[in-house]
């Protein structure tokens, strides 16, 4: 690899994960799935505000979860699949309003519900559960909002990333593109973490010195995303054929 690769900029950055999701849902609005997440609407809806949505998108609805926060947090993941009776819809990003995003996480640490040295996805569902009446009014302090699109991705790929490519677990990151550019090469290093990763997607929550890893699909991948937060030694890797 030394023959082929020079090492360039060596910098901190803070290591988080995400994966995909598979939630099950309906197609059509039911009893037991009550809570829509959309495709991507006409140019002059895409500006709608988290708060507003029920009202300002109704018939753009794509699909039905039965649990507020998975429809939720189907759109911090960016893809998932939705497990329904007539079949398995695999669901990407198409879109996004743009408004800023704001962690629910962050401010159930600064509210004091959840310590910050405990805070992960799993500490989140389980302060949702016990406050199911307080959950719309936590997601609706981020207005940031992320439009679907059915994805014909076959089932045993990763789903597409911000690079147009399917993403790989454990190899694959997101990252903020002005510091890494896609397609970059980096070499991440903590306790119990060496490993080398392709820079392929993005996210709305990816700024700055913040690296995402993609974990895989389905709840095992989700716990191992949910235990990731962390500092690493983040090493780029130049091709010597372009410098």
């Amino acid at each position: 690899m030394e023959k082929q690769f020079s090492y360039g900029p060596v910098q901190e950055m803070h290591l988080t994960g995400y994966f995909e999701p598979e939630y099950p849902g309906s197609l059509t609005r039911t009893d037991q799935f009550q809570h829509p997440i959309y495709r991507l609407p006409p140019e002059d809806l895409r500006q709608t505000k988290r708060a507003d949505v029920y009202t300002a998108l109704r018939g753009y609805e794509l699909a039905w979860l039965a649990d507020p926060l998975d429809a939720y947090l189907l759109q911090v993941q960016g893809s998932g699949r939705i497990v329904a009776d007539a079949g398995v819809l695999r669901v990407g990003y198409a879109g996004k309003n743009q408004a800023p995003y704001v962690s629910i996480g962050k401010i159930l640490v600064e509210n004091g519900s959840i310590e910050k040295d405990k805070i992960s996805m799993q500490t989140i569902r389980d302060w949702a559960n016990k406050h199911p009446r307080a959950l719309p009014r936590l997601l609706a302090n981020n207005p940031s909002f992320v439009y679907f699109q059915k994805m014909q991705t076959p089932d045993h790929l990763g789903p597409i990333g911000t690079a147009g490519i399917p993403l790989t677990p454990m190899a694959s990151i997101a990252v903020d593109p002005d510091v890494i550019p896609l397609g970059t090469m980096v070499w991440i290093s903590a306790p119990g973490i060496n490993t080398l990763t392709i820079a392929q997607d993005t996210g709305g929550a990816i700024k700055g010195a913040r690296i995402d890893l993609f974990t895989g699909t389905g709840s095992a991948a989700g716990e191992v995303a949910g235990m990731l937060n962390t500092t690493v030694v983040a090493t780029v890797l130049q091709d010597k054929a372009g410098l």
